[in-house]
Parts: C-alpha cells; structure tokens; sequence
C-alpha cells in the first residue's frame, strides 16, 4: 500500500521536489532496518529513489520502543 502512494506521489505532477519520509521504532525481534530494506527493494521496481539518509532518534520515554530512526529518500523518478 505504502509503495502505491510513492506512485502516485511520483506521478503527482507536484513542482519541486519530492520525497518519502518513514520513521519507525527499534525492536530487537525486529530490526527497523530490515522494513527499510524491504522499502526500497520494493519501491525501486517501480520509482528511482535517492540515497538513503537517516537520522537516529533517541532517549525517547517508551521502555520498549527507547530509540529508533527517521529515514528520507528523495523520489528522483516515475
């Protein structure tokens, strides 16, 4: 679903730039990166994206989710 909307995004005709933006949260079962990893591998086949850039959050308040990441990507192409 989320893949649609970079779609639809990169199709939007909108001036200037675009970008997806996703942040989520560190669990040990489950690595955030590996939902990152299976964003691009997905959204590639159907947008260019830029590089990937993150940026940690940290000393959040929650006591599972203590930290986690902010991660942007320019949409280069439809």
């Amino acid at each position: 679903m989320r893949s649609v909307r970079c779609i639809k995004l990169a199709g939007s005709g909108f001036l200037g730039q675009n970008a997806v933006l996703i942040y989520g949260f560190d669990d040990p079962r489950r690595p955030l990166v590996w939902l990152i990893d299976a964003f691009e591998l997905i959204a590639r086949q159907y947008i260019g994206l830029g590089l990937r850039i993150s940026a940690p959050i940290d000393q959040l308040v929650h006591p599972v989710f203590a930290s986690g990441a902010v991660f942007p990507w320019e949409i280069i192409s439809a």
